[in-house]
């Protein structure tokens, strides 16, 4: 589950009512936005940032661990899939890593999670898509190499959307990429860098014609053939431009009967790692209203 929000974990009672609500949904892994604090007195970019209430971070992975939890640290910008741009994020990465190595086992994160999502970039959606693909690529492959040094190493997982490789060669849109001697789709290449990814598979139903498991069959199958993880993802929060993406105003009932199908459907699957929700503050809210008592998308 993500959990975006500093107020969600800043606070002890808001910690500890995190985890007994992860508890009660059978969460096992959080991805927690890490938030940070600019240092205007750094003497350089890697001193540039530091965590904000570093303590508290580190008390929600101890609680987290006492209740079979893992936490990964959550970030994203897609300006990040720019080499141009990416000062900021060397600068927020390598605060982190420092700060995780210093702290007891209990209270370490155990992986990197981004949400980069380079589409959302100008770039993307012209003649210079190749290069942003590339140097996105190039991060993640950095980022790998780095998590991986440390003791013990870190997973790394990426945030993908499902249509990565839902388009042929010969359409002009198509996300197929040579990379590292490899020509393939832009999906595969992530999941080549990264331990496992989360594919934003937001719909309303588990099976059939675009659906959670039909749109992220792709990112499994493909997991099953490397030996890794895809997880398929649900939406809680308003969307109101495409509401039938987001569990969002429908009955609780409906969230709880068409995930059953998802894991009835894909359990047993080589590449199926589970089912990631977004987000903690929108679900909590979600399951705690009914839908007449919500408010109405305009």
């Amino acid at each position: 589950m993500w959990v975006w929000h500093f107020e969600c974990y800043g606070d002890e009672q808001e910690r500890n009512r995190l985890i007994q609500f992860s508890k009660a949904q059978g969460i096992t892994r959080l991805l927690v936005q890490i938030h940070y604090e600019a240092n205007r007195s750094a003497p350089d970019s890697l001193t540039a940032f530091t965590i904000r209430a570093p303590d508290a971070l580190g008390d929600l992975i101890q609680k987290a661990d006492e209740a079979g939890i893992v936490v990964e640290a959550l970030d994203g910008d897609p300006n990040w899939a720019l080499a141009s741009e990416q000062g900021s994020f060397w600068a927020k990465f390598g605060t982190i890593l420092a700060w995780n190595e210093k702290q007891p086992l209990d209270r370490r994160l155990v992986g990197i999670h981004l949400d980069i999502e380079p589409y959302l970039l100008k770039q993307f959606k012209s003649a210079e898509k190749p290069r942003v693909m590339r140097e996105y690529l190039e991060l993640l492959t950095e980022v790998s190499k780095r998590v991986k040094a440390q003791d013990p190493p870190l997973t790394l997982a990426a945030d993908i959307p499902f249509w990565y490789d839902s388009r042929e060669e010969k359409d002009p849109e198509n996300n197929i990429f040579e990379f590292n001697g490899k020509k393939q789709y832009l999906n595969r290449h992530v999941q080549d860098i990264c331990d496992y990814v989360a594919v934003m598979s937001y719909r309303q139903k588990a099976v059939g014609g675009n659906s959670i498991t039909s749109v992220s069959e792709g990112e499994i199958a493909y997991a099953e053939q490397i030996g890794k993880k895809a997880f398929p993802s649900v939406e809680t929060s308003e969307v109101k431009d495409t509401p039938t993406i987001s569990f969002y105003g429908t009955d609780p009932s409906l969230f709880r009967d068409q995930l059953s199908k998802v894991f009835s459907t894909l359990n047993g699957r080589k590449g199926f790692g589970g089912v990631m929700i977004h987000h903690y503050k929108s679900f909590n809210t979600y399951l705690n209203q009914s839908p007449s008592q919500k408010e109405k998308p305009s």
